[in-house]
């Protein structure tokens, strides 16, 4: 377990959005740290269609090759938002035939000791991860084993103003569910199903929402994607899955505008499944009575490690809680009211 400013997958091209082409390069020599971790507060965040901006398996951003074992792929941001840009949304799915971790950094910070995806051998596995860039803009991915890497951009933050959209926590609500159907009916495969969330699970005016999307005994192999209603499916997945496994991802996604589309986000794959989808905050214009929340990245730090007796925490049993007191291994402020955890 992991203290992030967490990054999940999405597609489709949106050249209003994204204003260069991505660039993307690879190292195979360990990559110092030379500056502290980037700390700005991120306060407003402007959501996008997911765009994919790195896949090594076709040499879009530059990278046509998987990465090997100790080598790191090395991001430029610029021109992938504003120029006040100062963190990034990304879906980050790597392809690996072995197990092993990757992990997301800002360059010139140095390799943390966590992980930000962990492969699945030969089948994808996606993560969402926010990344700040350093101080030269770029951001670095780490494999410790090698393996092909997809990255998807669906948004960014800015340190914003009082009318940028602003970050509110809820308490998880559940959205959606096919197995509370009447009767139970899983999701047919590329079937597209509508749920509506703006001025039912959050206030009429969010423009994206955070999500757990969850697959409950697909069919088959297959992916899930979540996506604003009101245009097309994008070329990308939030989540992989196996036959019959069941399996979760989070995710930020924009909701729909106009007609029909307003305020509710559509969900399909090339799976039949049942899936879940809770909700577990909103971004939304400030206002005067907005809390004045904000994220703060933190240089990744492991808090949690039940493999390790230096560290809290033992084996689960099954159906046991534990908790963890952070406060011994997190710098933070006394008006703190979450954590970003891997």
């Amino acid at each position: 377990l992991g203290v992030a400013a967490a990054v999940g997958v999405g597609v489709a091209p949106d050249p209003a959005t994204v204003m260069a082409a991505p660039s993307a390069s690879v190292t195979c020599d360990p990559v110092p740290a030379t500056e502290a971790a980037p700390d700005p507060d991120l306060v407003g965040y402007e959501p996008m269609l997911a765009e994919r901006i790195v896949d090594t398996r076709n040499g879009t951003g530059g990278v046509d090759v998987a990465l090997d074992a100790g080598c790191t792929l090395v991001l430029d941001t610029a021109g992938l938002g504003p120029a006040d840009a100062t963190s990034f949304a990304f879906s980050v799915t790597v392809i690996s035939p072995v197990k092993g971790f990757f992990t997301a950094f800002p360059c010139a910070a140095g390799r943390p000791g966590t992980s930000s995806v962990n492969a699945r051998p030969g089948f994808p596995t996606p993560n969402l991860v926010v990344a700040t860039p350093d101080s030269a803009g770029e951001v670095c991915l780490y494999s410790n084993r090698g393996g092909d890497v997809v990255m998807d951009l669906s948004g960014w933050w800015t340190r914003g103003d009082r009318d940028q959209n602003r970050f509110t926590p809820i308490d998880p609500t559940r959205a959606d569910d096919t197995r509370e159907l009447s009767p139970p009916t899983k999701l047919p495969a590329r079937d597209i199903r509508a749920v509506d969330v703006g001025g039912v699970v959050v206030p009429d005016d969010a423009v994206a929402v955070t999500v757990n999307l969850a697959a409950v005994t697909p069919d088959t192999r297959g992916f899930l994607v979540v996506y604003p209603c009101g245009v097309p499916a994008p070329l990308a997945s939030n989540l992989n899955v196996r036959a019959g496994e069941r399996r979760a991802v989070s995710a930020i996604v924009e909701l729909g505008v106009g007609g029909e589309a307003e305020g509710k986000v559509c969900v399909t794959g090339n799976t039949t499944t049942h899936y879940v989808l809770d909700v577990t905050g909103y971004y939304a214009p400030s206002s005067s009575t907005s809390p004045d929340l904000v994220l703060s990245p933190q240089p990744d730090t492991r808090v949690v490690d039940t493999r390790d007796p230096a560290l809290p925490g033992v084996r689960f049993e099954a159906g046991e809680p534990q908790t963890f007191d952070l406060s011994d291994d997190v710098d933070r402020p006394e008006d703190m009211v979450g954590a970003v955890l891997n």
